[in-house]
């Protein structure tokens, strides 16, 4: 576990990781699993509140603006 703390370690562990999760998610819109996207399966499923989609957009820009900010994430 020690290992996993290494500044030299981390930072590309987080890029893959960041990457693999970004592909599953394209994935699931560009082949979709028994012909639903992940729009339309939400859709099966209602819930009382749903936020809008700018709500989910403006951390994509919160943590680009984090990362520049701390590049080296110490």
């Amino acid at each position: 576990m020690k290992n996993l703390k290494n500044p030299i370690i981390l930072p590309p562990l987080n890029t893959l990781a960041l990457i693999g999760v970004l592909t599953v998610n394209a994935l699931a819109n560009i082949l979709p699993i028994n012909g639903l996207n992940t729009g339309q399966v939400s859709a099966l499923y209602p819930s009382l509140f749903t936020p809008a989609g700018i709500t989910f957009s403006i951390w994509s820009v919160i943590c680009l603006i984090d990362r520049l900010r701390h590049p080296s994430m110490e």
